[in-house]
């Protein structure tokens, strides 16, 4: 068993069954009503609490990902955010450059919580993640990033040893994109019904864009988390369904 706090790369977990703690403090929560002892209710209560201080728990996306708060309410009309943290991803990237945590690969997606400008997007990252498993294996969801030093860096999860692709750029941190890495076929290319074929690595593949909706930080996590869910669904149905098993990494 491995007991992290957010997904990390299987390579390091070398084939541990991988446990969150966040799951565990939603476990905890669900069984803290059930609990008469009032003295281990108290103790569950404190730890729980203990989780949420420790930035362990799963949370919504509270704040926005790459502009700052007052750059936010001019493009969306709102004159509130809840819980304002951060003042953005591209203001973070701008300030530290080199020293960016952004500026290397890393393969623990807990390295984003060493700076609050990028805590949006561990969030964001966390709550795919929960959505991609309500949709497959977590077994075979890896996460992974891309060195921000070429100015096109990202954090992403491939699926089934890299069939599929999830992932966020830095530049457009607001958009999950969605790929194949399995070629498609001419067929599909001529009847294509969501997204567009683009020709990479000598094939051409899938790809689809899906930006998030401009009021998605003042959804409730659960709203948060139903769209992803739904996303993630409707492009992973559709990847499956113009791929072949026999065409992977051919």
């Amino acid at each position: 068993m491995c007991l992290t706090r957010s997904p990390i790369s299987s390579d390091i977990t070398e084939g541990a069954l991988p446990i969150r703690w966040y799951q565990v403090a939603k476990w905890l929560e669900e069984e803290l009503d059930l609990v008469i002892n009032e003295y281990t209710k108290g103790l569950l209560s404190d730890f729980i609490e203990f989780l949420t201080f420790q930035k362990a728990t799963l949370t919504k996306v509270s704040s926005p990902i790459s502009k700052g708060l007052s750059e936010y309410r001019n493009a969306v009309g709102e004159k509130k955010v809840s819980s304002p943290i951060s003042e953005g991803l591209s203001e973070y990237r701008n300030a530290t450059g080199e020293q960016s945590v952004l500026y290397k690969r890393f393969r623990n997606l807990d390295k984003l919580l060493e700076a609050d400008e990028l805590r949006p997007l561990h969030d964001l990252m966390l709550l795919l993640f929960e959505a991609l498993k309500a949709i497959v294996d977590e077994r075979v969801i890896k996460f992974d990033s891309h060195g921000d030093n070429s100015g096109d860096g990202h954090v992403d999860y491939n699926i089934n040893n890299g069939e599929y692709f999830v992932w966020v750029e830095y530049n457009h941190p607001e958009t999950l994109m969605f790929s194949t890495f399995t070629r498609v076929t001419e067929e599909v290319i001529d009847n294509l019904k969501l997204g567009r074929i683009v020709f990479e690595y000598k094939r051409y593949r899938w790809r689809n864009d899906v930006d998030l909706p401009s009021n998605f930080i003042n959804l409730n996590k659960q709203d948060q988390l139903d769209f992803l869910i739904e996303i993630v669904k409707s492009n992973l149905k559709f990847a499956e369904s113009i791929t072949h098993p026999q065409l992977k990494k051919s």
